[in-house]
């Protein structure tokens, strides 16, 4: 292909118009009216192939919707899926699993529990913290920090004061 051709080629083409076209504007009034239609239906019922409706839908960012509803149903998706992966499985489908993944298996499940149950799913090892943040530790589990003169903080000494 020469340098030529590629910009006859360029000119020839027709611009993309921000408008829909008749078929276009079809298409995006049956998907607006009749939400629950998928776009085999949409397509079949505005007179078009498939491709044409899913081609449409992205171009004018119809499909979003359906992203901002997954997204915003995200863990009930999730939930649910998981629902029938585990209902699916039968005792001889686990016998077939090799040992090390049914191993992996029950450490993710372990793991997905314990944050359902908001329990924590890793320990983190407190060495070489900041004095700052030792201060704040401290703060937290009931440690007073003690500089000079030993002060008595037990309930009986707040009595007497």
């Amino acid at each position: 292909m020469t340098a030529e051709s590629i910009k006859k080629k360029q000119i020839t083409q027709q611009p993309r118009t921000k408008h829909p076209t008749e078929l276009q504007q079809k298409i995006i009034e049956i998907n607006q009216s009749h939400p629950t239609l998928n776009k085999n239906e949409i397509a079949a019922v505005a007179g078009c192939d498939h491709a044409h409706v899913v081609r449409t839908l992205q171009t004018y960012g119809l499909i979003k919707k359906d992203v901002d509803n997954y997204i915003s149903n995200r863990a009930a998706i999730f939930a649910g899926m998981q629902h029938r992966l585990i209902n699916s499985l039968t005792e001889e489908d686990i016998k077939k699993t090799p040992v090390g993944s049914r191993v992996l298996a029950v450490a993710q499940l372990y793991d997905k529990e314990r944050l359902e149950r908001n329990q924590s799913t890793a320990n983190i090892a407190l060495h070489g913290i900041s004095p700052e943040m030792q201060e704040l530790y401290d703060k937290i589990i009931g440690r007073a920090k003690v500089e000079g003169d030993v002060i008595d903080v037990t309930p009986e000494a707040r009595d007497e004061e």
